[in-house]
């Protein structure tokens, strides 16, 4: 049976270098990890040590308190084909100089989960059905009450009411009993102040490689990776997007601060999956390729937009564009706010100030909103619609 070393156990053992940081795993990417079973003393092998690969960084995305979204570089996690010999306890990592002896009670095996109890929420004839999965919920009536309230949430966003294009949406919920302390990825509570969050948590994720090993087939493929959600019965805020071309689904605690609903972490990811980008700016990320989002622009000029033909002022003119400069005025108060449903070219959007959005707020830029841009709405029905 497989075994899997969480993104929490590799970070550990980065930790142990000098640098403690990312860069650490430089040397793990070059040269690759080793693992050897030992004896319960710690110290006896037990079998030979055997070549389980490297380990890499990848952006999660995470989400704070009032809206916020940022990424944080995780290690990507570790799924080692190795037996267990019926006397090993304990696995050693070793890697770059370093080791790290991980007891049994740490690992645990990626089996295959039992057939899980399902229910649709919206049309079984639904052309887009996007999977949540329960983790750390001991009664199904409890879980399936949550993704009704989801489901419920989203209808009231354009353009998912069942009048609109979202007669073609539904949620399909996916349930197994699970341990209400670490559920079936490990995703343990951690303390957490809304008003003085700490850095880390916003990345309130399990074991990513557990969860592609048994959601995988009930993953939503689509726009060229696997989306889904795992809705987590925590009394902890927090949320992480999913990383879908590993195959890592998202994950969102049922738990919000009083500044925010827990359902916009998921209607965010949702959006992802219906091919729309990322309208925020990452410094970590602003130098990734263009890609080809409906509602991205390389250009600042009008007639190089998707929308080109959906901006607000017609023809458009120089007050269709803001630059960053005149969007922290906005801010400041200093000048009007765009109406929500204004559409023209705003600085900054798939993390790079040298891209434009259409609009001054979006679901794609920020959680703290309860509404998609003009842009993302008529991209939505289009893709809604069969």
């Amino acid at each position: 049976m497989p075994i899997s070393v969480s993104e929490d156990i590799l970070e550990q053992f980065g930790a142990l270098a000098p640098e403690g940081s990312p860069g650490a795993f430089t040397g793990l990417a070059e040269q690759g990890l080793h693992a050897q079973w030992l004896a319960e003393d710690g110290v006896t092998p037990v079998g030979d040590a055997v070549a389980v690969g490297s380990v890499d960084y990848a952006p999660r995305e995470g989400f704070g308190p009032q809206g916020t979204i940022q990424h944080v570089l995780r290690p990507v996690p570790l799924l080692i084909d190795v037996e267990r010999p019926t006397d090993g306890r304990i696995l050693e990592l070793r890697g770059a100089g370093r080791t790290m002896a991980i007891p049994m009670d740490a690992l645990v095996g990626a089996e295959v989960l039992t057939a899980p109890s399902r229910k649709r929420f919206g049309e079984e004839a639904a052309s887009f059905a996007f999977p949540v999965f329960a983790e750390r919920f001991t009664d199904e009536g409890v879980f399936f009450a949550a993704v009704e309230s989801l489901e419920k949430w989203i209808r009231t966003i354009p353009p998912f009411a069942k009048t609109d294009a979202g007669a073609h949406f539904a949620l399909d919920a996916y349930y197994w009993r699970s341990d209400p302390v670490v559920g079936q990825f490990g995703t343990h509570d951690f303390a957490y102040d809304c008003l003085d969050p700490p850095a880390n948590a916003v990345t309130f994720l399990g074991n990513n490689a557990l969860a592609k090993q048994r959601l995988g087939k009930y993953m939503l493929s689509a726009q060229g990776g696997s989306y889904g959600l795992v809705l987590i019965n925590s009394r902890v805020r927090g949320g992480a997007g999913g990383m879908a071309a590993h195959g890592f689904p998202a994950w969102a605690s049922i738990t919000a601060c009083p500044t925010e609903v827990w359902q916009a972490v998921a209607l965010h990811e949702i959006g992802h999956a219906l091919g729309l980008a990322d309208e925020y700016v990452d410094r970590g990320r602003e130098g990734e390729p263009f890609g080809d989002e409906p509602n991205c622009s390389q250009s600042k000029e009008p007639q190089d937009a998707l929308w080109r033909d959906d901006f607000s002022d017609r023809p458009p003119n120089a007050q269709s564009i803001y630059s960053t400069a005149r969007q922290d005025r906005v801010l400041a108060k200093q000048e009007p706010a765009p109406s929500p449903k204004f559409v023209g070219l705003f600085q900054g959007a798939r993390y790079s100030n040298a891209y434009y959005r259409p609009a001054f707020e979006c679901l794609m830029k920020d959680t703290g909103v309860d509404h998609f841009c003009g842009v993302c709405t008529t991209h939505i029905r289009k893709r809604l619609r069969p």
